[in-house]
């Protein structure tokens, strides 16, 4: 072809015909790029379906405002084009798919590139109603869009939310038998059958979305570059626009500096944020000579103390405690105020009585809180911490075995909400958690039962030493020992526990390894009002997930038999009345399912220390659960015939043969 006539990059990026490679001519096109030719929406799609480079690229060339040498991306989009041509067109697969039908439904007033973005943003927040991406990364798509010069298809189209609503239950059913590609991450495809992602609830939550969007409209078309979740690329991407910022300072006097932002997401405390918290492992904590609490008070400080009423006698030592603080002029006072919220009554009401004692000792931001109790107090008082004032800091002193481990170290804080667990709440660290395994000896043989429940949930999904560590020491464990051992286990499962946190603070990916046996666990403790203790139930949710994930063929049977017998010796329950398989599967669509984005993400093992995910309800049926019902239930009678003692740990040992007779009937699956 000649060149009398330089190729535009509109005219050029054709991905629907492989002949069209041949036409892109490389300095033609490092030549044309201009920001009006960089609106081609073919070129968007390549990079969102196939290319994270590319995608990088173009943020960073728009969002400049480049009109320079542009050879960095011309090679990037030559490369890309090419990479993409050798994989795809042999399998006849096409980006144009990206965003098809969506792009027609609402297309008046739009030409027909427009109309095609229109299709981008509702294939994006379908792939984020199903829980593929995230908020953030939406967020991203967005502003490369308004960037490209396809804002007129998102801030000033008028969505008529019932016509749109109508519109994509009409695709659903013209659709019914189809695919749709959505996006997996940016540069990630997969193809969703057409009803799963045209689900009634995904529609709704497509058109909410729309909503919550076009209202922050206004941070879309003023967004600078919305970093993603790549630390390493967010760190090149910032050094690359400093770079080329000094480059083009002179001749841009008078522009706008650069913008990039934080990433945003719905949660009101970005995950961006440097979250600073100490989690300490401490003996005698309350020990008149220990200063590992009264180093955390400031001068002058008033400190609200909450307590649980479970012990009297530790109720007092901390009135010493703070008395002495107070003798010495460390502090400027403190209320101590002794309560007791049984799980049942961890609500607002509660929240509220933390925040009406703040009030009455006339506590500021600049004052301090410490909790010590249980993971229930401790959720309600840091809840009424994040609330008290826009926030207070707050200490926590956690006294029970699934407080050291697991409720004690998180940033989650929050109440129930009707039959929902949790349901209300933040994410607010506090300051320092300090974890005293004193507390141990004054726990009933439950409490230290449920606090083993936490520490095999962790080792089961993360690691198979600590995992051997519970199975030969755990009599030690129940026996209060102050062997070291003891120290070894809960260091252990507090730093498994952080080292979940770290990569995920706000929870906004919905896998999370330390679920394990929540999904279920949690709907036991509703539907026994809160009878099942939190381990125990916990317990029973591990035994569940672990059966189906045997019926699964994940699992091999003879992990899944030294599992059950370790939480049966322990003295927990793998089975209750409440096991109503019908119930449970219901309740998986009511709750887990709704609050993961319609996905199921059911944690489960394939060994020992090995953690994964059944990402899909489609994988698993009612019949996996009946069979999971029958079954454990089948053994915990004959386990509980063979052992009444309520130290089951000590008669069960040598019985291997037990669990093979009762639940070796069916064939081992890998």
């Amino acid at each position: 072809m000649s060149n009398d006539k330089p190729l535009r990059v509109y005219a050029t990026i054709g991905l629907t015909h492989l002949n069209t490679l041949n036409l892109v001519d490389e300095v033609s096109l490092s030549r044309s790029l201009q920001i009006s030719a960089v609106k081609n929406i073919e070129l968007l799609k390549l990079a969102l379906v196939s290319d994270a480079h590319l995608f990088r690229e173009l943020q960073l060339y728009l969002a400049t405002d480049s009109t320079g040498s542009n050879s960095d991306l011309s090679q990037t989009i030559i490369q890309s084009l090419k990479a993409f041509s050798e994989e795809v067109f042999p399998r006849n697969i096409s980006p144009l798919e990206f965003g098809e039908p969506f792009g027609g439904l609402l297309a008046s007033g739009l030409n027909p590139k427009e109309a095609q973005a229109w299709g981008i943003i509702l294939a994006t927040l379908f792939s984020q109603a199903i829980g593929l991406v995230s908020s953030a990364m939406v967020q991203e798509i967005l502003v490369l869009l308004n960037h490209a010069g396809f804002e007129d298809c998102w801030t000033q189209l008028a969505i008529d939310e019932n016509q749109l609503t109508v519109k994509l239950q009409a695709l659903s059913r013209r659709y019914q038998d189809g695919f749709f590609v959505l996006i997996d991450g940016i540069g990630i495809t997969k193809s969703v059958k057409s009803q799963e992602v045209l689900s009634d609830i995904n529609i709704q939550r497509v058109v909410d979305a729309l909503k919550g969007w076009q209202t922050r409209q206004q941070e879309v078309v003023e967004g600078g570059i919305w970093l993603g979740h790549n630390q390493e690329t967010n760190r090149l991407l910032c050094e690359r626009l400093c770079q080329r910022a000094a480059s083009r300072r002179e001749g841009r006097q008078g522009r706008q500096g650069i913008r990039v932002l934080k990433r945003y997401d719905v949660n009101p405390i970005s995950s961006s944020q440097t979250v600073e918290y100490s989690v300490t492992l401490v003996s005698g904590v309350l020990d008149l000579a220990n200063s590992s609490l009264s180093a955390c008070f400031g001068k002058g400080q008033r400190i609200l103390a909450v307590i649980d009423a479970y012990d009297g006698h530790q109720a007092k030592t901390l009135q010493a405690y703070l008395d002495r603080q107070f003798e010495s002029g460390q502090i400027a006072g403190y209320k101590l105020h002794i309560t007791h919220f049984p799980s049942p009554q961890k609500d607002m009401d509660a929240v509220l009585e933390i925040i009406e004692q703040a009030t009455l000792l006339q506590l500021t931001s600049q004052d301090l809180i410490v909790v010590m109790g249980g993971g229930t107090l401790t959720d309600i008082v840091g809840f009424a911490a994040a609330l008290y004032e826009g926030g207070i800091s707050y200490i926590r002193i956690p006294t029970t075995f699934v407080g050291l481990i697991d409720a004690g170290v998180g940033l989650k804080v929050g109440v129930n909400f009707g039959d929902k667990k949790n349901f209300l709440g933040t994410y607010y660290p506090s300051t320092q958690c300090l974890c005293d395994k004193s507390f141990l000896q004054t726990l009933p043989i439950e409490e230290i039962r449920c606090g083993l429940s936490e520490a095999i949930k962790i080792a089961l999904v993360k690691d198979a030493s600590l995992f051997a560590l519970i199975e030969e020491h755990y009599p030690l464990v129940l026996a209060r020992s102050p062997e070291p051992v003891i120290d070894k286990i809960l260091m252990q499962a507090i730093a498994l526990m952080l080292e979940e946190l770290e990569s995920n603070p706000y929870e906004l990916s919905a896998r999370r390894l330390p679920d394990f046996g929540h999904e279920f666990g949690h709907t036991l403790e509703s539907l026994t009002h809160h009878q099942l203790r939190h381990g125990e139930a916990v317990a029973i949710g591990m035994a569940l997930s672990c059966h189906i994930a045997w019926s699964a063929g994940l699992l091999k049977r003879s992990i899944l038999e030294r599992i059950l017998k370790l939480l049966l010796e322990v003295g927990l329950p793998i089975y209750h009345p409440a096991c109503q398989p019908e119930v449970l599967w219901q309740r998986l669509f009511q709750d887990a399912i709704a609050h993961k984005m319609g996905r199921l993400h059911l944690v489960v093992p394939t060994d020992i220390g090995q953690g994964a995910f059944i990402d899909d309800i489609a994988d698993i049926n009612l019949t996996m659960l009946q069979q999971a019902c029958i079954e454990l239930k089948s053994f915990s009678i004959q386990a509980d015939s063979i052992t009444p003692s309520e130290e089951i740990q000590t008669r069960l040992k040598g019985k291997k043969s037990l669990i093979v007779q009762s639940l070796g009937y069916q064939e081992e699956r890998r």
